[in-house]
Order: structure tokens, then C-alpha cells, then sequence
């Protein structure tokens, strides 16, 4: 026997290491079923993580692509039924009431025989708002505006509005003059159609700030609660840090978001310069970026100016003008009356909900399969007032000539819009080409990574069987080896 090999029978090494051979080749076999079987090479993580990673990122992609194709073709189906439409109202419609227009013009007919033509005319019309009225897509009215539904109509616009209050020792006037003129400043957003208001108040002085509750809530709809807080507020500080009361603001309210311009509001009130200017900046990037519009009641006189290095104008007026909001001097007689009149009707209009019936929508189709991938198409209103043809007449006849350039501009919108949708069709269209390639290539490419060679699987499989086989048999000769041991025991 060589050098190092010993004859032991507690262990057959030779035998542990063929078994270990044999069961990596039985998992082998196992994958290249599972691969064959699947017609994957990725059927678990533990195949390949990353491979896994981009082929799940490529399939949300590609399933996205085949949804955009369906939306583009949906929207050039949209598109053809609002041209087609606008094709019935040029022709017959338009085209017959221009040649009745024209016929009317000839001194050879009678006022009966203009009469019976209008009588034809004022048919047409309502065949043309009875086209509009009428042609939609999936409910969707694509040639009038959409039907509004007064009870679902919104009851008015919202508005946020939180006061920030300075309770150094000279505001306790100023406190109850704005308690006093809150019904009128109500009565004012009110009347500017805002009808769902909430209120808070944020009072500082020092270093102090605070967020007054209402029944445990930062926020009250009742005025006549926020009007019995600022009434019963301790007025005892001597430094006013207003940007920093407005920075807790906008960190610390939650603002509803609305259709409106400004939903959300800031009333400053203070009658000093603000002790902490050198935060104009953040303060000012901050209420920005979280879209609050601010106004102020305030001592325009008190110095505008801090150091820092160099003089810069950085007050309550300049920040005021850069949000966009109004301002009113605090030391005014009738300053509490322009709380109303200057602060609360701006709030109002700003916030307020308006619902234009005439308006047509812009629709916007999803092309792609992300966030931004989107195609517009601007209908048009296409009823007989819109087209500007409401009041063409023939009787009397000098209303003719007039009526007969009413409806050549009516043709020549009619035909520019049937243009521009035949415009969108061909943009949609090559649109869909572009995302079928692209969807093609990247399935491609997402098979390379994830698909099987089942060519190859098939010739793996194979030599796994044999080496499977060769393994078992080596189990069988090495338990042979160890046999040689009984032959020292004879």
C-alpha cells in the first residue's frame, strides 16, 4: 500500500465522495428538468438574482408597452368617431345650408318661398347640436362639452388658512380687533364661493411657538372658537420670530390640496420687524415648496433692513410679494375692515371652485408604459352656437350676405378641426409602430436573459446522466475496496 492510505472501515471515503458526486449530479438532472420542463432558465432567484432582477423589470415594462398599444387604439378609435361626426355636420349639413343661403340670395323667389328655405335652415341646425349632443365614445362626449350633474356639482371651493400670531406686549389690541372682524372676513371667502373653510392659529413670542388646539384638533371650522383663543391669548414676549413660526407651519399643518390656485393660506400678524429675518430665504423656499400663500398684517414702517455683511432689503413686504398674497398696514384705523376687504375676498377668489359648462376637455391618452408617456388631443365644441351659426337666416334677405360668411367661417373650422384630428390619427399611429417594435425588442431581449436553450439543457441533461451513472458506480466499487479488509481476518 502507498504512503498515506490505510485500510479503515468506519468510514469509506472513496464511497462518501462518489455519493456526494451522485447527489450533485441528481440536482443537476432536477434543474434540467425543471429548465426543459418550464422553458426557463430562471425559475427561482437562486438561478440568477440579477438576471431575475432586470427580467422582472423588462416584464413590467413589456406588459406596459402591450396596454399602451391597446390605449393608442382606443384613442384612434375615439378620434375617427369625432371626425367622422365632424364630416356628417360639414357634409350634408353645412354644405346644404350654404347652397340654401345662396338660393335665397335670387330676387326670383318670394318671401313665402324664403320662409320654407329658414324652415329647412333651422332644421339643419338642430341636426348639427343633435350630431354634437349625441356622438361619444365609451360615454365620453367628444364633439360638446361633458354634462354637468348640478346635484354632484362641487358646493364651492376649500381654503386652509392658519394665523400666525405675534404675542409680544403690544398686540393684545391688534389680537381682538382681528376676533372682532371675523365674521366679516368669513362672510367675505364666503361670498367668493369657498364654503368649506378650516382654521388655525400659531402663536409666537421669544423663542415660544405654539399650536393652539380646538377640542384637541389643530384645526377649527367654527369662528367664533378661534375668536374666544385669540381673545383669552397672554401677551408677554418681547422678540418676534416670524419666519420661524411660519417654518412650523408649513412643516406642521396638514393643508388640503385643491383645484383652486392656493388652497392653503398664511395670515402674518405682527405690528414689529421679525427678529430672525436671517431665515428669509429657507422660510421663504420652504412655503414655497409646499404651495402656501402668505399675507400679512403688519407695520410696513419697521426697518426692512438686517446685516448680514452687507444691507439687504428682506422684509415682510418682500416676502409677502414673492409668495403672491396681500398685505394690509396694521396701523391703519380701518385695518380690520381690510381683513375683509383685501385679505378675505383675495382668499376667496383664489380658492373658490369654478365649473365652466362651455369648456372642452383636453384628453390625455396614456402611450407609454410610464409616468409622462402621454399623448393630447383638444376636441372641439361643435354645436350650431359655438360654430357661430345660430342666428343664420335668410328672411329678410338682407341678412343673407351675412349669414353666408357666418357659415364659410363655420366650414373652415369644421374643416381645420377634421385636419388636426386627422393630424392626431397619423401621430397615434406612428406612435403604436414605435411601441410595437419597442415592445418586440425588448421581449427579445428579456427571452435572452430568462428563456432556456433547450438544445443545450437536453445535451446538459445528458452528461449529467452519465456522470450520475459513473458516480453510482463508483459508490458500488469503492464499498468492494473496503471488502479487502476481511481478507487480513482469515
Amino acid at each position: 500500500m502507498r504512503k498515506g492510505q490505510t485500510m479503515r472501515i468506519n468510514h469509506n471515503i472513496a464511497a462518501l465522495n462518489a455519493l456526494n458526486r451522485s447527489n450533485v449530479n441528481n440536482e443537476r438532472i432536477a434543474s434540467n428538468f425543471q429548465r426543459i420542463s418550464s422553458g426557463l432558465k430562471i425559475n427561482r432567484a437562486s438561478d440568477d438574482a440579477a438576471g431575475l432582477s432586470i427580467s422582472e423589470k423588462m416584464k413590467a415594462l413589456i406588459r406596459g408597452l402591450g396596454q399602451a398599444q391597446n390605449n393608442i387604439e382606443d384613442g384612434k378609435s375615439l378620434v375617427s368617431v369625432a371626425e367622422s361626426a365632424l364630416g356628417l355636420i360639414m357634409n350634408p349639413n353645412l354644405q346644404r345650408m350654404r347652397e340654401l343661403i345662396i338660393q335665397g340670395m335670387n330676387g326670383t323667389y318670394t318671401q313665402e318661398d324664403r320662409e320654407k328655405m329658414q324652415t329647412e335652415i333651422d332644421q339643419i341646425k338642430q341636426g348639427i347640436d343633435e350630431i354634437a349632443n349625441n356622438t361619444e365614445f365609451n360615454t365620453t362626449k367628444v364633439l360638446r362639452p361633458p354634462l354637468v350633474d348640478e346635484a354632484s356639482k362641487p358646493s364651492g371651493g376649500v381654503a386652509d388658512i392658519v394665523f400666525v400670531v405675534d404675542v409680544s406686549g403690544t398686540m393684545g389690541a391688534h389680537q381682538k380687533t382681528v376676533a372682532t372682524n371675523l365674521e366679516k372676513f368669513a362672510e367675505s371667502i364666503q361670498a367668493k364661493g369657498v364654503t368649506d373653510i378650516r382654521m388655525g392659529l400659531v402663536t409666537y413670542g421669544n423663542d415660544s411657538y405654539t399650536i393652539e388646539k380646538f377640542n384637541g384638533d389643530k384645526w377649527c371650522t367654527k369662528f367664533e372658537e378661534l375668536n374666544e383663543t385669540l381673545n383669552n391669548l397672554k401677551n408677554d414676549a418681547w422678540e418676534e420670530n416670524g419666519m420661524t413660526a411660519m417654518q412650523l407651519v408649513a412643516n406642521q399643518y396638514d393643508f388640503r390640496e385643491s383645484s383652486a390656485v392656493s388652497s392653503k393660506h398664511i395670515i402674518l400678524l405682527t405690528d414689529e420687524f421679525g427678529d430672525d429675518n436671517e431665515k428669509y430665504d429657507e422660510t421663504l423656499k420652504r412655503v414655497k415648496d409646499t404651495g402656501i400663500q402668505v399675507h400679512g398684517v403688519y407695520n410696513p414702517n419697521a426697518s426692512p433692513y438686517i446685516y448680514n455683511g452687507d444691507y439687504e432689503k428682506k422684509s415682510y413686504f418682500n416676502f409677502i410679494n414673492e409668495i403672491g398674497g396681500k398685505s394690509v398696514d396694521i396701523w391703519e384705523a380701518d385695518w380690520g375692515n381690510q381683513l375683509s376687504s383685501v385679505i378675505g375676498e383675495h382668499i376667496g377668489s383664489e380658492s373658490s371652485v369654478e365649473i365652466d359648462k362651455d369648456k372642452m376637455p383636453t384628453l390625455h391618452f396614456q402611450v407609454g408604459p410610464a409616468e409622462g408617456h402621454t399623448f393630447e388631443v383638444e376636441l372641439m365644441d361643435a354645436r350650431v352656437s359655438k360654430l357661430g351659426i345660430d342666428d343664420v337666416c335668410i328672411d329678410p334677405i338682407e341678412n343673407a350676405e351675412e349669414s353666408l360668411e357666418k357659415i364659410d367661417e363655420a366650414m373652415a373650422k369644421v374643416s381645420s378641426k377634421r385636419s388636426e384630428f386627422g393630424a392626431y390619427y397619423n401621430a397615434l399611429e406612428h406612435i403604436g409602430n414605435n411601441v410595437g417594435n419597442y415592445q418586440i425588442n425588448l421581449t427579445n431581449a428579456q427571452s435572452i436573459i430568462e428563456s432556456a436553450d433547450i438544445a443545450k439543457e437536453i445535451a446538459e441533461l445528458e452528461k449529467n446522466k452519465i456522470l450520475l451513472q459513473a458516480s453510482q458506480s463508483m459508490i458500488a466499487r469503492s464499498n468492494e475496496v473496503v471488502k479487502g479488509v476481511l481478507e487480513l481476518l482469515k
